[in-house]
């Protein structure tokens, strides 16, 4: 996703949003407030003309800097003599691409085992051609069997890609899909996406996955996001987890839990769905008032975010270790949501 097609996206979902959403209704507020902005700079210009025009941005800009100036001389005036600690500043010369090989050869595996799975599915729906039966297996063995690229993976996913075509079972099928996330997550660290798309606009889209398959050279280069760049992303990955666990107990899809801790994911579900404002989003609906379906894949992809996310920073993070470890597919928090099913 581009930012000019995440803006154009932004801009209609806060449309649709703006009646029932106060933040949807804020964002056309501001919008709204901007184009009346350019429609009186051009009746001032038509009334004033330019020189006129121009010696009234003049002032107005001379007055935002004195406001700006005042703020902070009264900042200073207030501040303690002595520093007792400075602010944690980023080392902005920080080179990761030394992380880059490792992350690629992660993202090149991952990539591997969903196309596969992509070709699964044809197989179960019926679009294999019979003429293109066992291609797509060769192809996968072909990009994975490098003798040292071989070697991590583990045996589990070995068989998987040596076996025939449309021989996975589905729950098989279904985890390795899910892992499209994954190589959603390492694309963006590895700088070949310039955005991490949002969760209200994800679909199980499989194409980043044979695009790494079928273009190798996208994993070229030195860059790397650095860790202080990926927290934000995991924390809204766990906002969107525990919402999405918080509703599940609300509709009853996700038995088992303590007393102490379904009444808290209770209170949350009752507290969000009770203002649309406030809830999180899923496409253009609060996720509330999601689908089953729909809230079941954003569970799903939200945890392997959050996992992949996690095991990137303490890669990162951990200058005495090489090896870029992510938390598998089977997980105890994985395992409570698959009761969505």
């Amino acid at each position: 996703m581009t930012r000019f097609e995440l803006f154009r996206k932004n801009l209609w979902l806060i449309v649709r949003r703006a009646p029932r959403d106060r933040r949807a209704a804020y964002a056309v507020l501001m919008i709204v407030l901007f184009f009346g902005w350019l429609v009186f700079e051009a009746v001032e210009m038509w009334y004033l003309g330019v020189w006129g025009s121009l010696c009234a941005l003049a002032a107005i800009g001379a007055g935002c800097v004195v406001a700006m100036l005042i703020g902070r001389t009264n900042a200073r005036s207030g501040a303690a003599l002595i520093k007792l600690s400075d602010p944690y500043v980023p080392e902005a010369d920080a080179d990761y691409s030394v992380h880059r090989r490792t992350i690629a050869e992660a993202l090149m595996r991952t990539a591997v085992l969903v196309d596969r799975a992509a070709v699964e599915v044809a197989h179960r729906i019926g679009r294999v051609p019979p003429e293109s039966v066992g291609l797509w297996r060769r192809r996968s063995l072909d990009v994975a069997g490098d003798e040292e690229r071989w070697r991590n993976f583990t045996h589990h996913d070995q068989d998987l890609l040596m076996s025939p075509e449309g021989s996975w079972p589905w729950d098989k099928v279904w985890p390795v899909l899910t892992q499209i996330e994954d190589v959603r997550v390492l694309r963006w660290v590895l700088r070949i996406d310039p955005i991490l798309s949002p969760f209200v606009f994800l679909r199980p889209d499989l194409t980043h996955a044979r695009e790494v398959v079928t273009k190798p050279n996208l994993l070229d280069g030195t860059l790397s996001l650095p860790p202080w760049d990926l927290r934000p992303a995991k924390m809204e990955a766990e906002q969107m987890v525990t919402r999405c666990v918080a509703e599940g107990v609300y509709r009853g899809f996700l038995n088992g839990l303590e007393d102490e801790t379904r009444d808290q994911f209770l209170e949350l579900a009752r507290q969000m769905n009770a203002d649309q404002s406030s809830d999180l989003l899923v496409g253009s609906e609060p996720v509330g008032m999601a689908g089953k379906d729909r809230l079941q894949w954003i569970a799903q992809v939200a945890i392997r975010r959050m996992y992949v996310l996690d095991g990137v920073i303490s890669y990162l993070n951990d200058d005495a270790s090489r090896e870029l470890q992510i938390k598998g597919i089977e997980t105890e928090r994985q395992a409570d949501v698959r009761a969505f099913d």
